[in-house]
């Protein structure tokens, strides 16, 4: 993760896919607070696999942007999604 996109579009835009950390089927909301984007493989590996570690890398992730964004009210909706302190 933090790499870049493994190849391009037709256009020539990096390709990556939108993966939502808390997975809707989980009652994760639709919205960019919840979405990353991923290489394919990244993507498939967080659907397979599973791994803690990987989606609490995600998560602080999402955290660090919106400290950095000063979002402080969505601080908070983050904070019960993610079931953060």
């Amino acid at each position: 993760m933090h790499n870049k996109a493994p190849f391009n579009n037709k256009d020539n835009t990096p390709y990556l896919e939108s993966h939502h950390v808390v997975k809707i089927s989980d009652n994760g909301p639709d919205v960019v607070y919840n979405a990353v984007a991923l290489c394919p493989n990244c993507h498939k590996k967080m659907h397979v696999l599973e791994e803690k570690k990987d989606i609490d890398k995600l998560t602080k992730i999402i955290l660090k942007y919106l400290l950095e964004d000063e979002e402080k009210s969505l601080l908070i909706e983050y904070k019960k999604l993610f079931k953060t302190k």
